[in-house]
């Protein structure tokens, strides 16, 4: 059995680019990550799985531990980065403490949020894939808060659940990633200001012309 290389881990993130469903059903039975993650041209993927695929023949996830495929990466020259700076990355890294925010300032949207925040704290890989199909770059703005502040803010971004559903008949938001996208914590907070929460076309035509002509939003 082979030991992977660097060609070898490029050609498993491209299959699990493809279809990462299928990837991790294939390498990882299913089971997502629970605490690392392979990071590679601004996108996350699974860190054990591409570590299994990479071998010739493949091997499963069961066959080793994390810290293998932690230090064989890292050796390639791969980055590999941790649950916490994940839940920096992807998750309004203070969801818990901007929860009482949001609900407190003075926005009727408060349930809605809630469930959203709660959606995203459960379901990592769903924010995983919506960074890797948007970036990190607002939507609706522009914003990017790698261009503002710099290493500080490299990779973070908000998610947010555009589905309509969930606005008060307790109807559970689903799973599907075309329903998610991304936005600055200024849109974000936008969004919800009315009820029901604005579309994404409402809040791009709410920005003035001179923000525009600033920020070169079309």
């Amino acid at each position: 059995m082979r030991e992977p290389n660097r060609n070898s881990v490029i050609r498993a993130i491209n299959e699990c680019a493809g279809d990462v469903e299928s990837f991790i059903n294939r390498y990882a039975s299913g089971r997502n990550p629970k605490a690392h993650y392979l990071r590679h041209e601004g996108k996350l993927y699974p860190l054990k799985a591409i570590w299994a695929a990479a071998h010739n023949p493949s091997i499963h996830t069961r066959n080793f531990k994390t810290d293998v495929a932690i230090r064989g990466l890292s050796n390639l020259g791969f980055e590999v980065i941790s649950d916490d700076k994940i839940n920096n990355i992807q998750e309004m890294h203070n969801y818990d403490d901007k929860l009482d925010e949001l609900l407190s300032a003075n926005f009727i949207e408060g349930e809605r949020i809630l469930r959203e925040v709660m959606l995203f704290k459960r379901n990592r890989e769903l924010v995983r894939r919506a960074i890797n199909k948007h970036g990190t770059t607002c939507v609706v703005c522009g914003f990017n808060f790698g261009d503002a502040y710099g290493d500080l803010g490299v990779d973070y971004i908000e998610v947010h659940h555009i589905s309509p559903l969930c606005e008060s008949d307790g109807i559970d938001f689903n799973n599907n990633v075309d329903d998610v996208t991304v936005l600055c914590a200024n849109c974000h907070r936008m969004i919800h200001h009315k009820r029901p929460a604005l579309t994404l076309e409402e809040l791009r035509n709410a920005l003035t012309s001179s923000y525009r002509r600033r920020r070169r939003v079309l």
